[in-house]
């Protein structure tokens, strides 16, 4: 399966903030990416399509 580059970058930041805590908010991803929270919850919901990710609003 090919990715993107900013599916690429999303799936490391949550790598890195899950050695922080167990649950990784959308809040936290954002700030890491330095994006906005929407963009976050789109490309969450992109990623869980693909089985990459579990998402919960």
């Amino acid at each position: 399966m090919n990715f993107s580059v900013s599916e690429e970058n999303y799936i490391k930041s949550i790598y890195h903030l899950q050695q922080q805590t167990a649950t990784v908010t959308t809040n936290s991803l954002a700030n890491e990416l330095r994006t906005k929270p929407a963009s976050v919850t789109d490309m969450l919901k992109k990623l869980q399509t693909k089985q990459l990710v579990e998402y919960e609003k």
